[in-house]
C-alpha cells in the first residue's frame, strides 16, 4: 500500500468515510515490507514516499553506510580508503603523517608521529649513534673502506683500506725494523737470519812450494715466527759483515759476524751464526778451512792446516760438523786436500788448501741446503801449479756458490752476496795471493698481515 499525502482539510469541507481510510488509516497501516518485524530492523525509504524495512546485519562490528544501490544504506565494513577521515595517531595503530615521503625510512618517536630520514645520495648508510634517533652517513671516496672508529659519533668512518697481503722488510746492512701499521690480532712475522761468511786465508809465498789458504767457511740461516702484536714498535737488526779475507803472506781470514734481531722484551733464541775464517798457507803445509756458522754458534776459524769446527748444535751421537742445523766441518789442508763439509741450515764448512809439494787443486767448498755454502780451498805452488777449489753451493750438495779458491797466480774471489753469507776462496801462494772476503750477512722479516 503507497503512502498518500496527508489531504489538507478545508474549513466546512465534510469528511468521508473514504478520506479517512485513505489519508488516515492507509497511512498509517504500512505495507507489508515496512513493518518492523523483528529485534533491530530500521525503517529506510526505497523512494519517495515508500518505507521498507531494513534488517540487522548478522555480521558483528559492521556499520551502516550508503554502500547500497545508487548508494542506499546498506551493513558494511568500515572502508579505510573512503570511509574514514582526520589522521590515525601512533596510539591507534597509525603512523601520526598525513603523507610519506617517497624512499623515505620511517624512525619511531615515541606516541609522537613518525620521523623521516631520506636517502637523497646514492651510496648513503643509515647509521645509529647510540643515544638519538639514526642518521644518514654519506658515502666515502673510492676504494675506501667502512672501519670502526670509537672517536666517531656513529663509531664509524670510511678510510683508506688497510695494507693487504704481506710486509717484507729487507736488511743488507744494520738498521731499525719497524711493525707495519696494518698488523692485526692475526698477523704473523716471519724472520729469516744470515750469518756472514768468514774469510778465506792468504797463500804463502815461498816461490815455489808454499800451500794454499783455507776457505771460509758459510755462515748459518736461522728462522723465527712470531705474532706480531708481540713484537715491539721496533726492533734493531744487527747484519754480520762478511770476514775479511788473508790479505798478505801468511794472513789468516777472519770469521764472519754473526747477524741478529733485537728488541724490548724481544729476543730470537739463535743469531745467524757467521763462518770461520780459513788458515793461511804455511811453507810446508797448506792453511784448513773454517768451519761453517751454526744454528747455536759461529763455526770456529783454522789457524794451521786442520780445519775449524762447524758451529752447534751437535747432534747426540755425531762429530761436531756432522749435522743438520750444526755447521759444515772445515777440512784440512793436505797434499790432497779434502772438500769442506756439508750442512742443511748451517753453513757448509771452508775447503783446505793444497799444500805445496802436491799436485791436487784446492778442495771443493761444502755446500748448504738452506743457509751459506763454504769457500773453496786455494791451489799450491807455483812450480806445481794447481787449481784452487770450487765454491760451495746454495740449496744443493754439489760445488758452486761459495768464492772459489785461487789458482796460480791469482786471489781467491770473494764469497757471494746472494745467497748471503758466502764463505770466500783461500788465496794460492803464488806471490802471497790474498783470501777472498766473506760474503755479507742478511736478515729479511715479512710480515703476514
Amino acid at each position: 500500500m503507497p503512502w498518500t499525502t496527508p489531504r489538507t482539510w478545508a474549513s466546512g469541507y465534510v469528511v468521508l468515510a473514504s478520506d479517512l481510510n485513505t489519508h488516515l488509516r492507509d497511512n498509517l497501516n504500512m505495507t507489508a515490507p515496512a513493518v518492523m518485524s523483528a529485534q533491530g530492523d530500521i525503517v529506510i525509504a526505497s523512494g519517495a514516499n515508500t518505507p521498507i524495512r531494513l534488517a540487522k546485519s548478522t555480521t558483528s562490528t559492521q556499520y551502516l553506510a550508503n554502500t547500497g544501490t545508487s548508494n542506499a544504506p546498506a551493513w558494511n565494513e568500515v572502508a579505510l580508503a573512503t570511509g574514514v577521515s582526520g589522521t590515525l595517531p601512533v596510539g591507534n595503530g597509525g603512523t601520526g603523517q598525513t603523507s610519506l615521503t617517497t624512499g623515505a625510512i620511517l624512525i619511531g618517536n615515541g606516541s609522537s608521529a613518525v620521523t623521516m630520514v631520506t636517502q637523497t645520495t646514492k651510496g648513503q648508510i643509515l647509521i645509529g649513534d647510540g643515544s638519538g634517533a639514526p642518521q644518514m652517513l654519506g658515502v666515502g671516496s673510492n676504494t675506501q673502506v667502512l672501519t670502526a672508529d670509537s672517536g666517531e659519533t656513529t663509531g664509524v668512518k670510511w678510510a683508506a683500506a688497510a695494507a693487504a697481503g704481506a710486509d717484507f722488510q729487507r736488511f743488507t746492512t744494520s738498521g731499525t725494523w719497524t711493525k707495519p701499521a696494518a698488523a692485526g690480532a692475526s698477523s704473523l712475522s716471519f724472520m729469516e737470519i744470515i750469518g756472514a761468511g768468514g774469510g778465506g786465508g792468504a797463500g804463502q809465498n815461498s816461490g815455489s812450494a808454499g800451500g794454499g789458504g783455507g776457505g771460509g767457511g758459510g755462515g748459518a740461516r736461522v728462522y723465527g715466527v712470531y705474532p706480531t702484536t708481540s713484537l715491539p714498535s721496533t726492533l734493531t737488526v744487527t747484519v754480520g759483515a762478511g770476514g775479511s779475507g788473508g790479505s798478505g803472506d801468511g794472513v789468516d781470514g777472519s770469521v764472519g759476524g754473526d747477524s741478529k734481531v733485537t728488541g724490548t722484551g724481544f729476543l730470537l733464541g739463535n743469531p745467524g751464526n757467521g763462518g770461520g775464517g780459513g788458515a793461511a798457507g804455511a811453507l810446508s803445509s797448506a792453511g784448513g778451512g773454517g768451519g761453517g756458522g751454526g744454528v747455536g754458534g759461529p763455526g770456529s776459524s783454522s789457524t794451521s792446516s786442520t780445519g775449524g769446527n762447524g758451529g752447534a748444535p751437535v747432534p747426540s751421537g755425531q762429530s761436531q760438523g756432522d749435522g743438520d742445523n750444526n755447521g759444515g766441518l772445515g777440512s784440512d789442508g793436505d797434499t790432497t786436500p779434502l772438500d769442506g763439509g756439508d750442512s742443511v741450515l748451517g753453513g757448509g764448512g771452508g775447503a783446505g788448501g793444497s799444500e805445496g809439494s802436491g799436485t791436487s787443486p784446492g778442495g771443493d767448498g761444502g755446500s748448504s741446503l738452506y743457509a751459506a755454502p763454504g769457500g773453496g780451498g786455494g791451489g799450491n805452488s807455483q812450480t806445481n801449479e794447481s787449481a784452487g777449489g770450487a765454491g760451495g753451493q746454495w740449496g744443493s750438495y754439489t760445488p758452486g756458490g761459495g768464492g772459489a779458491g785461487g789458482a796460480v797466480g791469482a786471489n781467491g774471489s770473494n764469497g757471494n752476496d746472494n745467497p748471503e753469507g758466502c764463505g770466500d776462496g783461500g788465496g794460492d801462494n803464488n806471490a802471497s795471493n790474498a783470501g777472498g772476503d766473506g760474503g755479507r750477512g742478511e736478515v729479511r722479516i715479512y710480515t703476514v698481515i
